[in-house]
């Protein structure tokens, strides 16, 4: 393999057709670059008769502003407007308009029914921007001919709007300029005005299918479009005066770049054939002696991390170079050491599962025959105080019982269940103490939590203890029912525990934890809290974040 290897180097003369490639690239782009500021250049430089009209037009339209007949918009003001426009070919008219937007003079005659001009797009975009605007093209109420309106905003001498002062220019003298120009062999220029409508041209034709649909951006200077042949034109876009115009100058791209792509193609073409072939040589090396192989040997990997043992690739691989063929008769050898590993440890597993739940199963049943022993002495002795002892001692052995019965039925034998543990020790608190009906009807809210088995039976027998106090208080007060409701939360800091009952009289705040309690409650590292709600006592066990009740089930 590493002599294959070696041989598809040799081959691969890589580094000088990259460096040829790129040396290529580099001319190409210097060139196409060169190129493009020449054409944003002369775009530029073209828009000198253009950007004079329309300064000219600024000029007359701000003398003018200065005027007090003008400004004033009474009978003299057309005879001043009219001398200002005498002997300009290119203005068509020029008005001056009140602040509503109808004209009160101008220099040519306008009809009575055109002379409000408010509902007109320049009049609107005037008012928007208060300066100096172009308008797109539209048709003169005077001449019935194509103009562009420039116009200026007016104020009074405390800033009010004043109306206007408006000069049309003649499109028909715009075109005539743009035939005028010296443009380049197959070179175009057009102004467009600021809907992108193609105001005059060097070629009209040409004109109306470039702008035919919306221009393609090139670069932040350069558009492109294409004509009705579909060749593609470069244009550069100038802005002549205020911006409301451009003037588009475009030549064809093939034209544009043609002489550089000869250079390229004897610089570049020559290495880029040398460095394919080097590349095909390397990739068929790869390929044949390593990749595809190593592919394989992936795919066996990705089989073995799910559990599929049985693939043994060292059959597979005889074809294979040397090293693969090591390699893949290793990955089958660690293959079978796992399914043997894997196996003994399930058989491992499985007994000791056996094992614990045998153990639960007969602690259980021993515990249940200790609670029935109890349960019969109890019934033979007649002093109330030893036999609520020994009832109560009955039921601890029943909690710490009903713990390792939990455990015996689910397949995890180190952890339980706090919503079932919960509900199962209502219950058995329900058969306890139901005759005086203290605990009957007990209600349990718990979160599906798994706590571990030495938090489980502390836990268990810390209820039974606090309930049975409970109970026991309520019968020396004569109280008929407690009403008692058990509720676990867990916010992911610690597990609250909170037992609820009727206690009109309120002994339980007065009443202090047992000494079998406070052990609980110092074993599970909680504190308690007393509290009194509504005529409900509440009592409030706190324990801080453990891994035992950590873990909460899916569902």
């Amino acid at each position: 393999m590493r002599k294959s290897f070696i041989i598809a180097l040799i081959l691969a003369i890589v580094p000088f057709a990259l460096l040829s490639a790129g040396q290529a690239v580099w001319r190409l782009v210097r060139a196409h670059d060169a190129a493009r500021e020449a054409l944003v250049s002369a775009a530029y430089a073209s828009t000198g008769r253009e950007s004079n009209i329309l300064a000219g037009a600024e000029a007359l339209l701000r003398s003018m502003e200065t005027q007090d007949a003008v400004r004033a918009g009474g009978p003299a003001c057309s005879d001043v407007l009219a001398a200002a426009i005498d002997g300009m070919s290119y203005v068509s008219n020029m008005s001056r308009l009140d602040a509503g937007g109808r004209i009160l003079c101008a220099a040519r005659p306008i009809p009575e029914a055109a002379r409000d001009r408010s509902g007109q797009d320049w009049w609107a975009q005037l008012q928007a921007r208060q300066a100096f605007i172009i308008s797109e093209q539209h048709t003169a109420v005077t001449t019935g001919r194509p103009v562009l309106t420039a116009a200026i905003p007016l104020l009074t001498p405390d800033g009010r709007p004043d109306g206007a002062l408006a000069l049309g220019i003649s499109v028909d003298f715009l075109a005539g300029l743009m035939r005028d120009h010296r443009l380049p062999e197959g070179a175009f220029a057009a102004l467009i005005d600021t809907g992108g409508r193609v105001i005059a041209s060097s070629d009209a034709p040409l004109a109306a299918a470039l702008f035919a649909a919306p221009l393609e951006t090139e670069d932040e200077k350069l558009n492109r479009a294409r004509d009705a042949e579909g060749s593609v034109w470069l244009l550069a876009l100038a802005p002549i005066g205020a911006g409301d115009l451009r003037l588009a100058f475009a030549e064809r791209e093939t034209s544009l770049f043609a002489w550089s792509y000869v250079d390229v193609a004897a610089t570049i073409v020559l290495p880029l054939v040398m460095a394919a072939f080097a590349f095909v040589a390397i990739w068929y090396a790869a390929n044949r002696y390593v990749l595809r192989w190593i592919t394989y040997l992936e795919r066996v990997a990705r089989a073995y991390g799910k559990g599929h043992f049985a693939l043994r690739p060292a059959a597979a691989a005889a074809e294979a170079p040397p090293e693969i063929r090591h390699l893949a008769s290793a990955m089958g050898d660690m293959a079978e050491n796992i399914r043997q590993r894997d196996a003994s440890l399930r058989q491992a597993l499985d007994q000791r599962t056996l094992m614990l739940r045998e153990i639960h199963h007969r602690v259980k049943n021993n515990l249940q025959i200790v609670g029935s022993l109890l349960q019969i002495e109890a019934r033979r002795v007649e002093e109330p105080a030893a036999r609520e002892a020994l009832k109560i001692t009955q039921t601890r052995i029943n909690a710490i019982a009903l713990a390792h019965r939990v455990l015996e039925e689910v397949d995890a034998q180190t952890v339980v269940n706090l919503e079932r543990l919960l509900g199962e020790l209502a219950q058995l608190l329900h058969d306890a103490f139901s005759a005086q009906r203290y605990a009957e009807g007990v209600t349990v809210d718990a979160p599906r939590l798994l706590i571990e088995t030495d938090i489980a039976v502390p836990l268990a027998l810390l209820l039974v203890e606090q309930v049975a106090a409970i109970s026991r208080d309520a019968i020396a007060a004569g109280q008929p029912q407690l009403d008692l409701a058990i509720k676990a939360a867990s916010d992911g800091a610690a597990l609250t525990l909170t037992l609820a009952f009727d206690d009109p009289q309120g002994l339980a705040a007065e009443r202090k934890l047992s000494s079998f309690a406070e052990a609980y409650l110092r074993q599970l590292r909680g504190h308690a809290a007393h509290a009194s709600e509504a005529g409900r006592a509440v009592v409030r066990f706190t324990f801080p974040q453990r891994t035992a009740f950590a873990e909460r089930l899916s569902g």
